[in-house]
C-alpha cells in the first residue's frame, strides 16, 4: 500500500539524499539569480495535505509554469538521480 505523501520514510530517501535534490534540482536550477541563494531552515508551523487529485502539472502540462519551473526541474532531477526518480507520485 503506499505511504501518504507527509510520512517521510528514511527507507525510501535519506535526509541527504533528500537535501542533495533540493539544493541541486529545486533550488535555483535555472541559475536565474546571479547571486547566492540563501536558505533558512526552521522548524515547520503545520502541514497541510493537498487532495489527491491536485498534480498540477498532470493537469496543466503545457501550462507556462509548468513548462519554465516544474518541467525543467523534473528533467534535472531524472537526470542527476535516476535512481531516486519515480515516473508519477505515490500511489499513482
Amino acid at each position: 500500500m503506499p505511504r501518504p505523501y507527509d510520512v517521510f520514510d528514511p527507507a525510501e530517501i535519506t535526509r541527504d539524499q533528500l537535501l542533495a535534490v533540493f539544493f541541486t534540482v529545486a533550488h535555483d536550477p535555472a541559475q536565474a539569480f546571479p547571486g547566492p541563494i540563501v536558505t533558512e531552515v526552521t522548524a515547520l508551523g503545520g502541514f497541510r495535505l493537498a487532495p489527491p487529485d491536485q498534480d498540477y502539472v498532470a493537469r496543466n502540462p503545457t501550462a507556462l509554469h509548468a513548462l519554465m519551473n516544474d518541467l525543467p526541474k523534473l528533467d534535472r532531477l531524472r537526470r542527476m538521480f535516476p535512481a531516486l526518480y519515480r515516473d508519477g507520485a505515490p500511489g499513482r
